[in-house]
């Protein structure tokens, strides 16, 4: 969850208090910056009901209430820890975590394949640009 910004509130635009997760195409640990939290839940199939929910205008507008500061607003975790809310069963949690685990799986491969094709890309466009290879007409 994004815990800092550097504008004005603006529930339309701002990140502070948005979550993310983090895709399948990082291995082994992952370091984040300051202006992250990360959220570790107890239950996996809990954490893609609690990415949409963080993620409502609702929950954003609740958040903002809950920040400080001047130029770099930051996020007040007790205020976010003190956030009320009825999670549904876990029969329910499971079928949407299987839902959105399809989806996140396909963002996955997306982005997989755009770092490939950005990769050939990079190889390509200096040998098209010296004429080292070119198009058939």
């Amino acid at each position: 969850m994004c815990n800092t910004q550097q504008t004005a509130i603006d529930y339309k635009k701002d990140i502070i208090g948005k979550a993310f997760l983090v895709p399948d195409i990082f291995e082994g640990d992952i370091v984040t910056s300051h202006h992250v939290t990360t959220i570790q839940v107890k239950k996996d199939n809990v954490k893609y009901f609690l990415h949409r929910l963080f993620n409502t205008d609702y929950f954003h507008k609740y958040a903002a209430g809950f920040t400080n500061g001047t130029n770099i607003l930051g996020l007040i975790f007790s205020g976010i820890e003190k956030y009320r809310l009825e999670i549904p069963d876990d029969a329910v949690l499971e079928k949407f975590a299987d839902l959105m685990l399809d989806i996140e799986m396909k963002k996955s491969k997306i982005i997989k394949e755009n770092q490939e094709l950005i990769s050939l890309r990079d190889f390509l466009l200096p040998l098209l640009m010296n004429g080292q290879v070119g198009f058939k007409e």
